[in-house]
């Protein structure tokens, strides 16, 4: 049998490698895996008498036990002088991730270790209980030290990371490092299961290896990939998402009239084999092909899991909602109906979260009055409505199109503060100085009525003063805008004072014509319309966290951590090559230290390419009910209120700010309800508006490279963004895309990347590349499905090679 095939897997094998071109292909048929010798490879000669298989039996005879040598050696049949081969079956299984070492000389499935492990550990003191994953079968077992369960990131490289959530080592997994797990420790996890691993001994604290020893929860339900009809044997679907790094196996998939080869589909995951074997799946929709009008976007959103439309559940809730306020919900709330206020968003918004009616006061100073929709009276706990936004949490917009937290009827009507309709508000009405600190203030359930419905640009022309039928309109309000206008000069200055940093990083914009079809692609440009926005926004967050902080009412703040040093001194060693200095050791403060670099940055010929490199350097801000303050914005206490429409932590926080003004301090029983609850709300909102922010960059990324497609072959001009040991990152001058330049299409010379000076440097002539450095390169190849852009070097402003011991430059034009 040595060198054969089992039989029937031969149409299988040869579509997989012909599909994924793959060099050779071990990949079986579903049917006829085994389940000890999973992959499918060809069984190498053997003269073992005992086998893996009965080996491996007496651990799934008994999932939960740990066994010595010599009790398998008696449970699986082999004798005693087969104990030597015997150990190196196990050594084997626990190479390929089966099996585990347990205490005692003993092995185990790894699930079963976990138990053991936490059985045979001292206990520790702890006043609070600890969690125990899903696979040990009970709560109340703690892991054992070196243990840990998280959620698996995998890279495209196939290497993956866990972020912990449980940590045997310590009381809590907040703020631990990530766990590097190279590609060959993966086991049978994919990318986005919960995982229980082992972190390695040896492992800098700092930067953990460990291995994965089981899939504690499936991550990954579904999936979107193209399909391939295998004849009458069924059909195979190759992921969008590289990162799963399997392919698909249908056993039934619908006829060909229906489901044509290659089109792209859902696919609902059904059984998971061990690799290297294909996953199993039945395909649930069919999404359509290449030429299909939205096709991509419509990708990325399947793939990520999301669902445009509302559970009926919801819709029917929804619908026995007023179309109208209503008379009777206007009793007990200020009426500023008669108030003048408007909205500005952007052009082609419908979500009006806020609104805003400013007034000068007698002897300097403004009152300010920040309008935000009163989303809590109408999405209730409990309600239907309310669950699905929960799940969702925050809003999506990916370019072409919006997947709403809240059904249209709220968040683009009822809820939306729209012009000449009556709406309900929770209301910021704050005093303040000329120097722009609050003196006073009033928070209250509040009526009002939008007169104007505002943009973006057209408040800038106006402040312009550009003179045209947009801006006309706007002179009936031209003393509150300029009143806005100050207040904000006032506010930016002082919170930058206080040490806010100011990042400036463009996003980009996605420009389609009549037809639908991508005209350009722009940096959106950052206009005083838009900090005015920002500035009262920041203010009332900042006034509502800081009055339920001192109500003594739970919430989830906004929180920004400050760098560790490790991160600042890595950034500094990125940096200093371009006279950019960044210490831990430095006894200026570090939000000083940043703002000089974001200073000096400004200054170069590509600054957010630098400020980019600055901001990796920073935490992500998250939701947390702990009050930890706001590094970024340099402020104590902060918090989201302005956003209920598409946030859902807003609407918490408008909940919390209800029942204090209901009751002037919260019920005891409602702060304990909502102490024990948001932890894991905070944590659910933070890891989805991750996922928001992915699906919005992926998005524009895909839009970015449809456009670039068109542009093959032309020569554009670019900068240095990223330097790594096999090329460059090179962001387009004219268009904000970014492509790669490989080393290997480098042919003038051999290139070293020399990380003291971030530089790639030739060996034998001396060219340098340096962050920042201008380029000119030639749109090579576009990848939309893999979101790759190659590049090649068409004009380099080049340093010359030394001379006589001096460095003659020509025409050089450096980031600084």
């Amino acid at each position: 049998m040595v060198g054969r095939r089992r039989q029937g897997c031969g149409l299988r094998t040869w579509a997989v490698a012909r599909l994924t071109g793959a060099a050779t292909a071990a990949y079986g048929c579903a049917q006829c895996a085994p389940e000890v010798n999973a992959g499918h490879s060809l069984p190498g000669p053997t003269t073992m008498s005992v086998s893996r298989k009965s080996v491996f039996e007496v651990f799934r005879s008994h999932p939960s036990k740990a066994f010595r040598i010599a009790e398998i050696v008696n449970l699986s049949g082999a004798g005693k002088r087969e104990r030597g081969e015997v150990r190196e079956i196990l050594q084997g299984l626990i190479r390929e991730g089966r099996l585990v070492t347990a205490p005692g000389r003993r092995f185990a499935l790894p699930a079963a270790a976990a138990v053991t492990a936490a059985r045979s550990a001292k206990p520790r003191r702890s006043s609070k209980p600890a969690a125990a994953p899903a696979a040990a079968g009970r709560a109340d077992r703690r892991l054992a030290p070196g243990m840990a369960i998280g959620r698996l990131s995998v890279h495209r490289r196939g290497f993956g990371f866990v972020r912990r959530e449980v940590d045997g080592s310590t009381e809590s997994a907040e703020g631990l490092p990530d766990v590097h797990v190279p590609h060959a420790l993966l086991g049978e996890a994919l990318h986005g299961d919960q995982v229980l691993i082992q972190v390695s001994r040896d492992a800098d604290p700092k930067r953990p290896d460990g291995r994965v020893l089981s899939v504690v929860q499936r991550g990954l339900k579904q999936l979107v990939g193209r399909f391939h009809r295998l004849g009458r044997r069924g059909g195979l679907v190759v992921p969008r998402d590289q990162r799963l790094g399997r392919n698909v196996y249908v056993v039934a998939p619908p006829p060909a009239d229906e489901l044509p080869d290659g089109a792209w589909v859902t696919v609902r995951l059904v059984e998971y084999p061990a690799p290297p074997d294909d996953l199993i799946g039945e395909v649930i929709e069919t999404l359509g092909d290449d030429q299909t009008p939205g096709i991509d976007i419509l990708l990325v959103l399947r793939d990520y899991g999301i669902e445009q439309g509302f559970p009926a559940a919801v819709e029917e809730e929804v619908a026995r909602l007023p179309a109208e306020v209503a008379a009777a919900d206007l009793a007990g709330r200020n009426d500023l109906r008669g108030r003048m206020t408007f909205t500005i968003d952007g052009y082609d918004a419908k979500d009006f979260d806020d609104a805003l009616s400013i007034e000068r006061r007698d002897g300097g100073g403004f009152r300010l009055f920040v309008h935000i929709a009163d989303v809590a009276h109408y999405v209730q706990p409990g309600a239907a409505v309310d669950a699905e936004a929960l799940r969702r949490s925050t809003s999506i917009y990916p370019i072409d199109r919006v997947v709403p937290m809240l059904p249209e009827a709220l968040s683009n009507n009822l809820c939306s503060l729209v012009p000449n309709k009556d709406r309900l508000t929770l209301t910021v009405e704050m005093e303040l100085t000329k120097a722009g600190a609050v003196e006073d203030y009033r928070l209250y359930e509040s009526a009002i009525q939008s007169q104007f419905r505002l943009n973006y640009r057209d408040v800038q022309s106006f402040y312009d003063g550009i003179d045209n039928p947009a801006t006309a309109r706007l002179k009936k309000i031209a003393d509150d805008l300029n009143a806005l206008l100050e207040l904000k000069d006032i506010l930016r200055t002082r919170r930058l004072k206080r040490g806010a940093l100011d990042l400036d990083l463009p996003e980009i914009e996605i420009e389609f014509d009549e037809t639908g079809m991508i005209e350009n692609v722009v940096r959106a440009p950052r206009w005083e319309s838009h900090q005015v926005i920002e500035e009262c926004m920041i203010l009332a967050n900042e006034v509502v966290a800081r009055h339920l902080r001192g109500a003594g009412a739970p919430l989830l703040y906004r929180v920004h951590d400050e760098p560790t040093r490790e991160d600042i001194d890595r950034a500094g060693a990125m940096l200093a090559p371009y006279g950019i200095h960044l210490s831990s050791r430095s006894k200026k403060p570090v939000a000083a230290q940043i703002q000089e670099a974001l200073g000096k940055a400004a200054g170069f010929d590509a600054p957010h390419i630098f400020n980019r490199l600055i901001l990796r350097s920073l935490a992500q801000a998250r939701y947390h009910p702990d009050n930890t303050g706001h590094f970024g914005l340099a402020s104590p206490c902060y918090t989201h209120f302005t956003s209920p429409i598409r946030r859902y932590p807003d609407l918490l926080v408008h909940r919390a700010l209800k029942e204090v003004l209901r009751k002037g301090k919260p019920a005891r029983d409602w702060v304990a309800q909502w102490t024990q609850k948001l932890p894991s709300l905070g944590g659910h909102c933070s890891d989805l508006e991750r996922r928001a922010n992915d699906i919005e960059t992926e998005a524009t990324r895909i839009c970015s490279l449809e456009f670039m497609r068109r542009r093959v072959g032309e020569s554009f001009e670019g900068n240095v963004a990223g330097i790594v040991n096999h090329g460059l990152h090179v962001e387009l001058r004219r268009y904000p895309v970014e492509g790669f330049l490989h080393v290997r299409d480098l042919h003038d010379d051999r290139y070293e990347f020399h990380e003291a000076t971030m530089t790639l440097r030739g060996r034998r002539a001396g060219r340098v590349f340096r962050l920042g450095q201008r380029v000119e390169v030639i749109v090579h190849r576009v990848d939309v499905l893999t979101q790759e852009m190659d590049l090649r070097l068409a004009l380099l402003e080049e340093q010359h090679p030394r001379r006589g011991g001096k460095l003659y430059q020509s025409r050089v034009r450096h980031a600084w």
